[in-house]
């Protein structure tokens, strides 16, 4: 493989990488809004819903119970915080990209620092949140 097929090999991978990561982050990004919305509304509606008397009380129950089950699955699943990660990563990487394309820098620096980059983030990655869920008693931080 010459050093321009190795240059090219190294460019797509990146790119392949940042469309991923953009691809995840958006999604990410767009549940984070929907639950951040839809705990909003039903907190809003239950309450008006309970001053007016215009719904029947299990409904109005369920409907009350959505913006704590919504907090629930946020804190869980940390959608904001895993969109926040993805467009770290997509910035980390167009900075490596736009090193080994327009900075001079040579494919085993850039690899390299891929390979540095790409273990970091992974560390930071935030994954699924199972704090609170254990059978030890609470320890004060």
């Amino acid at each position: 493989m010459t050093d321009e097929e190795k240059r090219a090999a190294l460019s797509a991978k990146i790119a392949a990488r940042i469309q991923e990561d953009e691809k995840w982050g958006r999604l990410d990004f767009m549940w984070a809004q929907v639950f951040t919305w839809l705990a909003i509304l039903a907190s809003f509606f239950s309450a008006i819903l309970a001053a007016a008397e215009a719904m029947p009380k299990l409904a109005l129950a369920f409907l009350a119970a959505v913006p704590g089950t919504v907090i629930v699955i946020e804190k869980s699943f940390s959608f904001a915080r895993r969109a926040r990660w993805h467009w770290e990563m997509m910035a980390g990487l167009d900075q490596l990209l736009n090193a080994l394309s327009y900075e001079g820098a040579t494919i085993q620096e850039i690899s390299k620092k891929l390979g540095e980059f790409r273990r970091d983030m992974e560390t930071r990655f935030p994954g699924f949140s199972v704090e609170g869920v254990s059978d030890d008693p609470a320890k004060p931080k």
